[in-house]
């Protein structure tokens, strides 16, 4: 059984491996259908395959981990920003709060200089509360790079796993010396499969429909394929 924490965990991480997951996909069975609508060997597509798939994979990763350090340092940016305001505009935080204690609590008298002196005493205090109203979730941000690598990992690793499915057959034809028939229908049948649980990790995410999620994906494939195939096999009668 997987613990909650470790759902949890995974949970996090989950847009990002289908991000990476989608692309690989894509990027990789367009380079299948590219090398078979030319007509190019089963070793062409092994070649240019991983290639592509390492250099567009660490590609995608670096890009996801550049993306996240971007979005932290804006975040914190902000933060530090509305923390300045704040303390310099104090004496309008303590007539905000006294208002909010008079009104709401009934406070007055001493009572109410207590009050006040308690929650103008800590500036920390002040502006952490002030924050979570103004920014929330992104007034915690921090320049967490560990963080920021575990996402590029995710992307890299699922560009990686799905984006070798259109591969697998290649490879199996290899080690079978050739002996594999119909590669870019098998090719074609194990990325379809690839998409759908990509499709349907998506609709997890999104909380939309299943079906539909499933079937966006694969349009979005089928459509990425025909356009690669025919442009190899344009660009093939063009050159012969």
């Amino acid at each position: 059984m997987i613990s909650r924490h470790i759902k949890e965990h995974l949970k996090n991480y989950l847009s990002e491996f289908v991000y990476g997951g989608i692309d690989g996909a894509v990027t990789t069975f367009a380079v299948v259908a590219a090398t078979a609508g030319a007509g190019l060997s089963s070793g062409v597509v092994l070649v240019l395959g991983f290639a592509n798939l390492f250099a567009d994979g660490f590609s995608m990763g670096i890009s996801a981990y550049l993306s996240r350090r971007a979005e932290i340092q804006q975040q914190m940016k902000a933060v530090a920003s509305y923390k300045n305001k704040i303390l310099d505009n104090k004496e309008d935080i303590k007539k905000s709060l006294e208002k909010h204690f008079v009104h709401d609590y009934g406070f007055e008298g001493k009572l109410l200089e207590q009050a006040l002196a308690v929650a103008m005493d800590d500036d920390a205090k002040i502006t952490n509360h002030l924050l979570k109203d103004e920014l929330g979730d992104a007034a915690g941000a921090e320049d967490d790079k560990a963080e920021s690598l575990k996402i590029a990992g995710a992307t890299f690793a699922a560009f990686l796993i799905v984006g070798f499915v259109p591969l697998i057959i290649y490879v199996l034809d290899y080690i079978n010396d050739g002996n594999v028939g119909n590669l870019f229908l098998w090719a074609s049948i194990l990325t379809a499969i690839a998409f759908s649980i990509v499709g349907y990790l998506k609709s997890v995410i999104t909380k939309t429909a299943r079906i539909r999620a499933v079937f966006e994906t694969l349009l979005l494939g089928s459509v990425a394929a025909a356009i690669s195939y025919y442009v190899g096999y344009f660009l093939d009668n063009l050159i012969s």
